[in-house]
């Protein structure tokens, strides 16, 4: 059923009439009048499409065999009904007779991007659940600004019922005419079966998939018990009741809500679900017994809440169902109770958005965690809007919490006297923040905190221990880590206590590259630390964990250059929040060895993974402590650190200073591996000052003495920095054979970084030569190696390279919008074009500009470029790309 395109609807404001439709019995339908039903939908689609339009409506979209509209007058809304269900009781869709269940509820609405979201639109939809195929059901607001409207229509009270969402009773009216059916099944409301569900306050927001995992599992024949996990405050209460709720029409005897949370003694939990069920003990029968007969024959669903602090109970759950074949339970707990048959459905986080790639304002309502957010905010302050100003904070809110529902609902509470900028900044200790939960709250739900104490008290001593000390892993870790680090005494069985506080949701469990990696969510974490500080335990685990991860840093070091170098720099990513964790622990001890050592260990992941800006900041930090000045070996290398760092970002006064002081201690030291290193940077500062004689010099010290200590990656570098000089005094030729010699030698250690390197220099060569499809082939090669180490520093090099051979092939368009890409690429970073490779991008980009003729198309070009993924630039530079203007 095409809707009218969004952009010519101007869609009512205020309070407006929603629609509601559905086909009775569609799935069936599908499943066994599949042709039949394609053409029962086409005169269906035809039907509601043109009673809405012909009263004034809206069709907003359809939603699987219905529909949903709008209306600015509730008596068209209701006229509309009539009319689609007088023509689908007169048209028959082929061999195939449809019905249709239509709803209208009336109220406001917020309406984003040509769609409408709120509590009043979620109400229509409940509604329409509630009825049957033929039959036209209102609301009482509608009821009220419908009556006495449409002469020879009446409304029959059908009382008041509790719809499916759990919120307060709803009065509903069936619309009455002639000459429509007016006799139908009772309604399909929570009225309808027993069930002691309570009401709720607030409306079920998103989780569709989370609701329908739950029900599709429970509607399995063979599944008798499914257990929702999850760390407190994540939902599961709420997920649990609402997919009762949904599914109260399958169980003939009931849904049965039981809690849980006020027991802490299993042998009661039976008495607790008979309470729910009122079954009462009997004279000569234990109560036991008067339930396990009363279940017997019952076709029941029970919802055991809050199931982690009576876990021994499994048993006697295990024992009902044994009993009772016909029940089927849903329980919610921090972990599973571990029986025969159970199920376990994992209640994820809700959705976020990306932080660092924003939707447009209206779209983000589709991520649950902000859509709660607002909702809960304006249930405080009704004025509340997201804007372009609150946005980032809104969101980062969200992200900080973990998607974690009551984090953001008693976040959205604060709302009322802080804006989110504020509240963003007062997170930095969320435990103490997140407090003031609504009255009528269980007390554990009152606070964040106490959500958390819930689950840390039912820890046993060991676990309590390990769960503490595993708050110093930042971004999780793998087996081996966490034995060196948490269990240096070797008194805990690791593996046992992780596999117990994954169970109770306290911790996770992944996958990475085959091996287990455990972590925890950062609210967790956080609260986890302040029990560590208060064993009085951080500082030593804190310093075990700095100690792990400088040992692997320095293991790494030597193997970034060699055959290992990609596998090295993506476990070093992969491990990158524990090792800004250990650089900020080196500031905060006294001793500053260990923070200069791993600032010279990271130096090179630094910059070939674009870690710039960063990574100068830790060394600058570092090398400030109180105690770092003293003229060590460790000293040395984190200025030669910082040195390499500056000179990428462009700052060479600042590179020139911290390599002469490198230089300096290296010479005091007697360290002539040392010596080599800092002469190579202020060789590599020089050529960048122009300063062609004294680049040479000081590339040519560094080569003779890399040539004396064997060290042939160091040599490769010096070859290469001196056919850098080569290449910028227009010496061709010297400047191919110096870029081939250091190619051999990259190419015998397995140092892909250094191929891509000469390869990239040697495409510079070519195409000065005027060798083009050699140009092409050689940058090519380069940017496939830099693409395979994520350097994205160098990509951008690669890619300015291939951009200019475009260009020299008669495409200067394809080259500009290569060329906006690797800019972007380069602000990221933060490492502009260098002082000497300067004149030659100009000189190619100006030709390019020259060929064209054009100056705007050239420019309109470069700016399409900056918004192009990196893949979509990489197809620009192939050949059999089409030019566009």
């Amino acid at each position: 059923m095409p809707a009218k395109p969004r952009a010519a609807l101007q869609l009512p404001t205020g309070t407006v009439t929603f629609l509601f439709s559905d086909i009775e019995g569609s799935t069936r339908l599908w499943e066994t009048q599949y042709a039949a039903m394609q053409q029962a939908l086409a005169h269906h689609d035809a039907i509601m499409r043109d009673a809405i339009e012909a009263n004034n409506g809206y069709l907003i979209k359809t939603t699987g065999d219905g529909a949903h509209a709008v209306f600015a007058v509730a008596v068209d809304a209701l006229a509309a009904c009539l009319a689609a269900q007088r023509a689908l009781k007169s048209r028959l869709g082929g061999e195939l007779r449809i019905k249709s269940r239509m709803a209208l509820h009336s109220g406001t609405a917020e309406q984003r991007d040509g769609d409408y979201y709120g509590p009043a639109l979620n109400r229509a939809a409940r509604l329409m659940a509630a009825g049957h195929g033929g039959q036209i059901l209102v609301s009482l607001a509608t009821k009220e600004l419908v009556r006495n409207r449409l002469p020879g229509i009446a409304l029959r009270d059908m009382g008041e019922r509790r719809l499916k969402d759990l919120l307060q009773p709803e009065r509903i009216y069936q619309v009455v005419a002639p000459d429509l059916p007016a006799d139908f099944a009772p309604l399909k409301t929570l009225d309808t079966r027993p069930n002691n569900l309570p009401a709720q306050t607030t409306p079920f927001i998103g989780r569709e998939k989370a609701i329908c995992a739950v029900k599709e599992t429970l509607s399995n024949a063979n599944v008798r018990l499914l257990t929702l996990s999850g760390v407190g405050g994540t939902g599961k209460t709420r997920l649990a009741l609402q997919a009762a709720a949904d599914m109260v029409d399958e169980f003939e005897h009931g849904v049965y809500f039981v809690p849980l949370d006020a027991l802490s003694d299993p042998a009661l939990v039976l008495q607790a679900i008979a309470q729910a069920l009122a079954v009462r003990e009997a004279a000569g029968r234990s109560l036991r017994e008067q339930l396990l007969g009363y279940l017997r024959d019952k076709q029941t669903l029970l919802v055991l809440d809050n199931f982690e602090q009576v876990i021994n109970a499994a048993p006697r759950v295990s024992e009902l169902l044994t009993a009772a074949p016909r029940v089927k339970v849903l329980v919610t707990s921090r972990e599973v109770l571990r029986l025969s048959g159970e199920m376990e459905y994992p209640v994820p986080p809700l959705s976020l958005p990306d932080p660092k790639r924003l939707p447009p304002l209206e779209r983000l309502t589709q991520y649950e965690a902000v859509a709660i957010f607002i909702e809960r905010a304006v249930a405080v302050k009704p004025a509340f809007t997201v804007t372009n100003e609150n946005v980032s904070a809104v969101v980062e809110i969200c992200q900080q919490l973990d998607g974690l529902p009551l984090a953001i609902e008693l976040a959205a509470a604060r709302v009322r006297v802080l804006p989110p900028q504020k509240m963003l900044m007062e997170l930095s200790d969320r435990l103490s923040f997140l407090v003031g939960g609504a009255r009528d709250l269980p007390a554990r739900q009152k606070t964040l905190r106490s959500t958390i104490d819930w689950s840390y008290a039912l820890l046993t001593g060991d676990e309590q221990r390990l769960f503490r000390r595993l708050a110093v892993f930042v971004g999780g870790c793998d087996l081996e880590a966490l034995e060196a680090v948490c269990n240096v005494e070797k008194d805990l069985n690791v593996l046992e206590i992780l596999e117990s506080l994954v169970g109770k949701s306290l911790a996770t469990q992944t996958e990475a590259h085959g091996e287990p990696r455990f972590a925890m969510l950062e609210t967790i974490r956080e609260y986890a630390r302040d029990k560590l500080i208060a064993a009085g335990d951080e500082e030593r685990v804190r310093a075990r964990h700095r100690d792990y991860f400088l040992a692997l840093a320095e293991e790494a070091e030597p193997k970034l250059m060699g055959a290992e170098q990609a596998e090295w720099l993506q476990r070093l990513e992969h491990e990158y929040e524990n090792l800004r964790a250990s650089l900020d622990w080196c500031l905060l001890e006294a001793a500053s060895g260990g923070g200069l050592r791993l600032c010279g260990a990271l130096q090179r992941f630094w910059w070939t993974r674009g870690h710039l800006s960063e990574g100068r900041q830790w060394c600058v930090r570092i090398l400030g402590k109180a105690g770092a000045e003293e003229r060590t070996q460790a000293r040395a290398e984190a200025l030669n650190a910082a040195g390499i760092l500056t000179y990428y970002q462009g700052d060479y006064t600042a590179a020139r200073s911290l390599h002469e002081e490198s230089l300096a201690i290296w010479r005091e030291l007697g360290d002539r591996r040392g010596m080599a290193r800092s002469l190579n940077g202020l060789g590599n500062v020089a050529l960048d000052k122009g300063d062609y004689s004294a680049a040479r010099a000081l590339h040519e010290d560094s080569l003779a003495i890399r040539r004396q200590l064997g060290d042939r990656g160091g040599m490769a570098g010096s070859l290469n920095n001196l056919g850098n000089v080569a290449l910028d005094q227009g010496d061709y030729s010297a400047a191919r054979a110096l870029y081939e010699e250091c190619l051999v030698i990259w190419r015998e250690l397995g140092d892909r970084g250094g191929n891509a390197t000469s390869l990239g220099n040697l495409a510079n060569v070519a195409f000065e030569q005027g060798d083009y499809p050699a140009a092409r082939t050689l940058a090519e090669e380069s940017l496939a190696i830099r693409r395979g180490l994520s350097d994205r520093q160098k990509i951008a090099d690669s890619l300015e390279g291939l951009a200019a051979v475009v260009a020299a092939l008669g495409s200067s368009l394809r080259a500009a919008r290569i060329w906006g890409v690797a800019q972007r690429l380069r602000e990221e970073v933060g490492s502009p074009t260098s002082p000497n490779e300067l004149p030659r991008y100009d000189r190619r980009v100006a030709a390019a500009r020259v060929a064209l003729g054009d100056d705007s198309a050239f420019d309109r070009a470069w700016q399409e470029g900056r918004a192009l993924t990196l893949e979509q630039a990489i197809a620009l530079t192939s050949e059999e790309t089409v030019e566009r203007p």
